[in-house]
């Protein structure tokens, strides 16, 4: 699967709701970052709560799992 294909699908679940609060740790340039929250402005965010990191930074097992958690909230 693309990447740019997981990114459009949890742009298109956060079109439906934004802001969404997540429980999501992985690891970002050798450090374990502590996602809380996704957010759609201008592009799609992830953010602890001093950090934030765009979607398109991310590698595809991040994006994935995010993806799969979207989904679950929005059944």
């Amino acid at each position: 699967m693309e990447k740019s294909y997981v990114i459009n699908r949890i742009k298109e679940l956060c079109n439906k709701k934004n802001d969404r609060e997540i429980a999501l740790d992985f690891s970002y340039n050798n450090r374990i970052f502590h996602a809380k929250y996704l957010f759609l402005g201008n592009d799609l965010y992830v953010t602890d709560t001093l950090s934030v990191i765009e979607l398109k930074d991310l590698d595809m097992g991040v994006l994935s799992r995010l993806s799969e958690l979207l989904k679950i909230y929005d059944n």
